[in-house]
């Protein structure tokens, strides 16, 4: 009798743990589920260092989880980008940079963290960028007198063909100055008509940022998608 009532006692001992362990994973904020999505917000974006050959900036992420139980998040990627207007008063925007966060992030429950990324745009990648795009059309970005040259024939091929460079350098001159970069020398033979024409004209900063990405959660994962919009006061 005694070893019956030893194997009863344990067995609903048993019984209970389990019990135990089946309650506590169903309930809310438990391991396994995530109730309500985490939200990413952009919180600011600083300079770290404004040269003219390229910039770089910290972009700082508010990251808030509204549940009952910590999550991580292990992944987020973004873009960021900008907009202008160019000397022929042109909306024009840019995405700046892509970028990963792939550190694990743990955010315990009914918190807001912060995280932050560095990223940097090089004078040339600009350049490169906005020449790809336009090729020959970045010639409107001239003075008339020099597209005249250049309609008429008056200027030799490879010439012309390095005045679609300079062009290019005139549409992006006014994001350059948005960036708070300082203004790079060019060609001696153009520097006085991009400082004049272009770069004096053009608006200063701080630039309106957009911020678009995706981060994902653990546990599950769980995807969030989030677009917004942050300047400097």
């Amino acid at each position: 009798m005694r070893r019956k009532s030893k194997i009863r006692i344990v067995s609903i001992a048993l019984l209970l743990v389990i019990s135990l362990i089946l309650v506590g994973g169903c309930a809310p904020g438990a391991p396994g589920k995530i109730g309500q999505p985490p939200e990413v917000k952009v919180a600011g974006v600083y300079p770290l260092d404004l040269g003219s050959g390229g910039v770089t900036y910290n972009l700082v992420f508010s990251v808030s989880n509204p549940n009952s139980a910590m999550v991580v998040m292990d992944t987020l990627e973004y873009n960021i980008a900008t907009q202008y207007t160019t000397i022929l008063d042109e909306a024009a925007t840019m995405v700046l940079a892509r970028a990963q966060i792939l550190d694990d992030v743990y955010i315990p429950a009914n918190t807001e963290v912060r995280v932050t990324s560095a990223f940097a745009v090089a004078l040339g990648t600009v350049i490169g960028e906005v020449y790809m795009a336009l090729g020959a059309d970045a010639l409107r970005y001239l003075p008339q007198g020099m597209q005249d040259l250049i309609a008429s024939g008056q200027m030799d091929e490879a010439s012309a063909t390095g005045m679609v460079s300079v062009g290019a350098i005139a549409q992006m001159f006014p994001l350059w100055k948005l960036l708070g970069a300082s203004r790079p020398p060019i060609d001696p033979n153009l520097d006085t008509y991009l400082e004049l024409s272009v770069w004096d004209v053009s608006a200063e900063g701080p630039p309106l940022w957009t911020v678009k990405g995706t981060a994902s959660f653990l546990p599950g994962p769980v995807a969030v998608e989030f677009e917004d919009q942050w300047k400097a006061e």
